[in-house]
């Protein structure tokens, strides 16, 4: 059963990406684009912290001003707590 949810995870990052390119910008140590858009919309994650330490060690790898940049692309892509909410059958 975990095979499953692998691939379905592996579907939902790569959608129909067919180069590395297609997964969006590249932050180091493998880390695109792609990933982080996941990591924000099914594992809520925040932070470049939370990304780099918490659901990874990408830390160990990624420069101070790597993380730095996740943070910022990070800040100018967050979706509101609210829309959401919304989005995940809340009210308003």
């Amino acid at each position: 059963m975990a095979d499953l949810r692998v691939i379905a995870v592996a579907s939902k990052l790569l959608g129909s990406a067919k180069s590395l390119g297609d997964l969006g910008q590249s932050f180091g140590a493998t880390l695109t684009e792609s990933e982080v858009r996941y990591l924000m919309s099914s594992e809520w994650a925040r932070t470049a912290e939370d990304i780099v330490w918490r659901r990874s060690k990408l830390g160990l790898r990624l420069s101070p001003a790597e993380i730095a940049a996740i943070d910022d692309w990070i800040a100018a892509h967050r979706v509101l707590p609210e829309s959401s909410l919304l989005e995940a059958g809340g009210r308003q």
